[in-house]
């Protein structure tokens, strides 16, 4: 129950203020937290509509993962949702990230540096966790999804709602497994657009325009591999002691720096780190 819950969430947060604390500075932050709590209603609506269009019926939500690496090294997550589907002797999932705003992107283009590879991650960490007594996983995609997003384009033809609509569909990429995606979204019939996933649509002859955001097994295979590699390389680098600054200068924008608390204070030059991919926009364009 929304309203339940939304209540539940205010008590536990007053319960921790201190003596003379207040939980709002001013109206203003009351105003604003009543407009999130009516987008989070939104979303969530929206959520459910999703659930119906799907045939993954079942989830896992906040799954928290811990598997042992090397001897002395760990790496843990808490996955915010897998939805996935059981047979007899497999299992086809897809990996969901929730983000606000609208700014995230999936790059898989710089994944090889580090970056980019947070869904990747949480795929490394169910393949080495057995959730599903021993039925494999197979992937139908891994995507972000966007909410709390009020950053619309103006569009003539399509209401707020529409809008919204659009912006909550899930934003990554999809297993090219024809029968896999009947399964991940049966309403993606020959010359349709998915309903839930952007970047995905059929041609009339039944097959995948070349525009979209596809991945192979294969390429999934890679970037879990990829993950566990990059996890053994930073592990290295801690018991050695290096802790050298590092960031990654990416088309002359830097890609490492925007979520650090000790920004401000870096001894940083990025312009020493400037790492050459291709231009990000590839990816992103595939996902409009």
């Amino acid at each position: 129950d929304f309203e339940r819950s939304w209540t539940r969430a205010f008590m536990n947060e007053e319960d921790r203020l201190a003596e003379g604390e207040k939980l709002f500075e001013d109206e203003s932050e009351e105003f604003f937290v009543q407009k999130i709590k009516d987008e989070l209603k939104d979303d969530i609506e929206i959520i459910e509509q999703q659930k119906q269009q799907t045939l993954l019926d079942k989830q896992l939500c906040e799954q928290y993962v811990r598997v042992k690496v090397t001897d002395n090294v760990s790496f843990d997550g808490k996955i915010d949702k897998v939805m996935y589907r059981e047979g007899k002797e497999d299992v086809i999932a897809n990996v969901v990230d929730y983000k606000t705003g609208s700014s995230s992107d999936i790059n898989r283009n710089i994944m090889e540096y580090g970056l980019s590879l947070q869904l990747p991650s949480y795929m490394y960490l169910l393949s080495k966790r057995d959730l599903f007594k021993g039925k494999k996983i197979s992937y139908s995609g891994f995507y972000l999804q966007h909410l709390v997003n009020n950053d619309y384009k103006f569009d003539a033809d399509k209401t707020l709602a529409d809008k919204k609509a659009e912006s909550m569909k899930l934003q990554g990429f999809s297993s090219d497994d024809l029968d896999r995606l009947e399964i991940s979204d049966p309403e993606l019939t020959e010359g349709k657009t998915s309903r839930l996933y952007k970047s995905l649509r059929k041609k009339n002859d039944g097959s995948l325009y070349g525009n979209c955001s596809t991945i192979s097994d294969e390429e999934i295979r890679e970037k879990i591999d990829l993950v566990e590699e990059k996890i053994k390389e930073a592990a290295g680098q801690i018991m050695k002691g290096d802790f050298r600054i590092n960031p990654k200068l990416i088309n002359n924008k830097n890609a490492s720096c925007d979520y650090c608390p000790y920004e401000d204070i870096c001894y940083r030059r990025v312009s020493d780190y400037d790492v050459k991919v291709k231009e990000a926009s590839e990816d992103a364009g595939e996902m409009d």
